[in-house]
């Protein structure tokens, strides 16, 4: 009998176990043709790492343990109590807020780390804590922008896209725009504010900035600088959309750097099936700390067993356009499944996993519309854009293929 108090223990254990069996299920058909393109061009990597967080609220119960950000709450003021300085006193508002600081390999479609968090944790710590890892592309967006953490993967020998903050100051060292390399003479190379450089007699907009940045700690990275006129919704928004790397421009062009971040989306989808299809939201209903903590847990046991029998089924049927969302949600079939094989009756559990080969095409991808596939807007069309422009020319990865070599800016 397990009693309440181990029971968030022995669940860790569980999803620990199981995450590290996802190696003997097959890798994800679209993120090995990811990687496999990357690594045409020269790119030393073995697994893309996207790295975020997601967070819900919870009962005010845990506030205290898991600390909320936000509340619609207005304060009470107390009857007959008076603050020092003679206004009324108000209670204290609680609020509480839990969440999932993850990385997700697109190599395996699965966490390979995560932590349990209040809503108000720091996310820098969680990246730096993954981050000694060797030949690895980090994507994250601005929340993780950290330049020490960049220096570090950099000599860890690994790389990263992070998507950066226009008001980050910096030192232009080179500039090429629109691929063309330009003068500096007559430009304020040291900027406050990343956006605010610009090169004398040439309009930003749709301009297209490649540069080599000192940052304040004295890490030199490039920094790709995009007009997005579609971007800017108010006077406070910026029209431009920045990204940190220390990938070398021979490898991947300033278009391509940021065709590759897109697939930083897929963290957000694997949250979505997580809460959608595996009752991850389910943990807001308690008031009880052991059951809310094994139902995060028990939520991505399950999205990991299922994921990996959807790539079992894509493998073995040669096809890779199974949608993890409805192969997640669909799952009436997963309950029967799993009593079948624990009770140990095989053959009724190889007649559900036979019965669902035969309706397979419910799993399938819906048809993505024309003008998001020609914006790169879908991982199948940004894998097959790489696909196409990589492959011409096979460069053999090296180890040290970062854009800094022997103190010079970037490998032209």
């Amino acid at each position: 009998m397990l009693r309440r108090e181990k029971a968030p223990d022995f669940f860790a254990k569980l999803t620990e176990i199981v995450l590290n069996n996802q190696k003997f299920f097959p890798n994800s058909l679209l993120g090995s043709k990811y990687i496999k393109a990357l690594r045409c061009r020269g790119l030393n990597i073995d697994d893309v790492k996207l790295v975020d967080g997601t967070y819900w609220k919870i009962d005010d119960i845990f506030a205290d343990e898991y600390k909320g950000t936000r509340t619609s709450k207005v304060s009470k003021v107390l009857e007959g109590v008076i603050n020092e300085d003679g206004t009324p006193a108000t209670e204290e508002i609680k609020n509480a807020g839990i969440g999932i600081q993850s990385e997700y390999s697109i190599l395996t479609n699965g966490f390979s780390n995560l932590k349990i968090t209040a809503e108000t944790a720091n996310e820098k710590d969680f990246f730096k804590y993954i981050i000694s890892q060797k030949n690895k592309l980090f994507l994250a967006d601005n929340g993780y922008l950290n330049f020490d953490i960049m220096k570090e993967i950099d000599d860890n020998g690994s790389f990263y896209i992070i998507k950066g903050r226009t008001n980050s100051a910096a030192e232009v060292l080179e500039c090429r725009l629109n691929g063309k390399k330009v003068d500096l003479t007559n430009c304020n190379a040291t900027v406050s504010n990343i956006e605010e450089f610009a090169i004398p007699k040439y309009p930003n907009r749709f301009h297209i900035y490649d540069m080599v940045v000192k940052l304040r700690n004295g890490h030199i990275s490039r920094c790709v600088k995009i007009f997005n006129p579609n971007k800017k919704k108010n006077k406070s928004e910026s029209n431009y959309v920045i990204f940190f790397t220390n990938i070398s421009r021979d490898i991947l062009s300033a278009d391509e750097i940021a065709s590759c971040y897109t697939v930083r989306w897929q963290i957000e989808l694997f949250f979505k099936n997580l809460k959608s299809g595996n009752n991850l939201r389910l943990c807001s209903r308690t008031t009880i700390r052991e059951i809310l903590q094994v139902l995060i847990y028990a939520s991505i046991i399950t999205y990991t067993i299922k994921t990996s029998i959807a790539k079992t089924y894509a493998q073995y049927l040669k096809i890779d356009d199974i949608s993890l969302y409805k192969f997640n949600t669909k799952s009436e079939w997963f309950d029967d499944l799993l009593k079948n094989i624990y009770f140990g009756r095989i053959d009724q559990a190889n007649s559900i996993l036979n019965q669902i080969e035969k309706q397979i095409s419910i799993f399938k991808k819906s048809q993505q519309s024309k003008s998001k596939i020609a914006r790169l807007k879908t991982f199948q069309s940004v894998v097959e854009d790489l696909e196409n422009s990589f492959c011409d020319i096979v460069i053999e990865p090296t180890e040290n293929k970062h854009f800094i070599a022997e103190n010079k800016y970037l490998i032209a």
